[in-house]
């Protein structure tokens, strides 16, 4: 049956999916930057004439293309978000697939993503959205011919179980349901929208066409527990209709599967079903940067029509222009570096000032910054400053135990992940682990500390091994300590 793409795609779009889009939306441009958030114009910056039959006219459009370019973005989510993820993987994750296949280190989604990239894209998906969807299927599964599926096909084709991801964007609708005493995910939907040149051969040529591929992958349960998934292309050329593929029985060890491989990494502690309307960690901080950027595009407005110099004079006569006139042989006023200007009778002249310290632009664009730090927000400054806010940015991310539960519940979701590879592969995951550090920050012994150490080895406190290991973990130490305490050893110095 066709069914119209708009009406369709409406049908599947969970109401929690459909009322966070905007703020999704929002979080995707202000990570990625000024070009993207100016490109959007009143989404994210209003018109400053509340009149909209007069920001028609053509002095308002110059108004505001004058408005939006002067304006100013700071992309403090963009620079947190690659603060935090660099902090996550300062020190690199450890990954033991022991009998797994090993080919998942180096292409884990079958394009060539490393497992380590993987667990960095999930860290960053989660860190902005709150979660993230992986997918564990045999290379391009959905897209073969359903009589063709079969173990000795995979076997020929060489597919191989790998993971996909989907963002939050990608997650359209689900439902959970208790199944044998558990609840779990019974049903999820997943959009797709591939852009693609329609014949690659005619590239290079005077013209090429390009289409959007939309694609919708429902993954479900079957009435009897039986996993399945079933594909609906939307059809470009007449852009209202699609076709529903066959139903698709992924098999493991020869059985069909009684779970759906689809995890949802989330950010924070989550009961089963539980699927969260907020945003990440780095919602707050988009939230203020686009505000600061509004009232930067005020300011710059304000500062372009009145804080530039502006001359003034007052106070003339005809007897006192007169004899300006008769004295300089101008008949205007030059107020000009370094002009002398003869002023007679009672006349005066100046330049008009601007104040800016009591200016509520100045003081809202302070506060700004500082509600933004204090929610752990990265600003672009430079030099020492900029290693002192990043190191602040981290301390007050981890104060909330955000990147260490962040860590624990990727950990967690990737070993069942690699577990439901192992399955579709026919190899055994036991042994199989994904560690990541906790060493968020390096850690530098001070002066101080460093004396500290030696008076307690000193004193007897402590042995000389462990005064070692502690400055190696204070990063004082250009070796190892476990290799200094060998070489100190063999001299005969332990």
């Amino acid at each position: 049956m066709a069914v119209s793409t708009k009406t369709q795609s409406t049908m599947w779009e969970h109401p929690q999916y459909t009322a966070t889009a905007k703020a999704v939306r929002r979080m995707r441009d202000s990570v990625a930057g000024e070009d993207v958030i100016k490109s959007k114009g009143v989404t994210y910056l209003p018109h400053p004439c509340h009149d909209p039959d007069a920001q028609r006219s053509a002095e308002q459009v110059v108004r505001y293309d004058a408005f939006k370019i002067y304006a100013e973005y700071e992309n403090t989510p963009g620079n947190t978000l690659e603060t935090l993820v660099g902090a996550m993987f300062r020190v690199p994750p450890t990954i033991d697939l022991a009998r797994m296949d090993d080919t998942l280190i180096n292409d884990s989604d079958g394009n060539g993503m490393g497992l380590e990239e993987s667990l960095e894209l999930t860290a960053a998906e989660c860190l902005q959205m709150r979660y993230e969807g992986l997918l564990v299927e045999y290379s391009d599964l959905a897209g073969l011919d359903p009589s063709e599926i079969s173990e000795e096909v995979r076997r020929d084709l060489g597919l191989r179980a790998t993971i996909k991801h989907y963002p939050r964007e990608s997650i359209v609708d689900w439902s959970y349901r208790v199944i044998n005493g558990a609840k779990q995910l019974n049903m999820v939907i997943l959009r797709d929208c591939e852009r693609q040149v329609v014949n690659p051969a005619e590239v290079g040529a005077s013209a090429f066409n390009r289409e959007t591929i939309e694609a919708y992958l429902v993954l479900g349960l079957d009435a009897d527990g039986g996993y399945f998934q079933r594909r609906y292309v939307v059809d470009s050329a007449s852009n209202s209709t699609g076709k529903w593929s066959e139903m698709i029985y992924p098999e493991a060890n020869d059985a069909k599967l009684n779970h759906i491989p689809f995890e949802i990494v989330f950010s924070t502690e989550r009961k089963v079903g539980d699927i969260p309307a907020q945003l990440g960690y780095l919602d707050p901080i988009s939230l203020k940067a686009v505000h600061r950027y509004q009232v930067s595009a005020l300011l710059k407005e304000a500062l372009r029509l009145t804080a530039q110099p502006t001359s003034w004079s007052k106070g003339w006569t005809e007897q006192s222009l007169a004899l300006y006139q008769k004295a300089t042989g101008r008949d205007y006023v030059s107020l000009g570096s370094g002009e002398h200007i003869p002023l007679f009778g009672d006349a005066e002249a100046g330049y008009l000032e601007w104040n800016a310290d009591s200016n509520g632009l100045f003081k809202y664009m302070e506060e700004n910054k500082k509600d933004a730090v204090a929610l752990g927000a990265v600003f672009s400054d430079l030099g020492e400053q900029a290693e002192t806010a990043t190191a602040a940015a981290i301390n007050s991310a981890e104060k909330k135990g955000v990147l260490s539960t962040l860590a624990k519940n990727i950990e967690q979701s990737y070993r069942k992940v690699l577990g439901w590879v192992a399955e579709f592969d026919g190899t055994d995951a036991e042994g199989a682990n994904v560690k990541l550090s906790r060493e968020f920050v390096a850690i530098r012994l001070s002066a101080q500390d460093r004396a500290a150490i030696v008076a307690e080895y000193n004193a007897g406190v402590i042995t000389r091994a462990e005064a070692i290991r502690q400055l190696e973990k204070g990063g004082v130490l250009t070796v190892e300590a476990e290799a200094l305490l060998d070489e100190l050893e063999r001299a005969g110095q332990v």
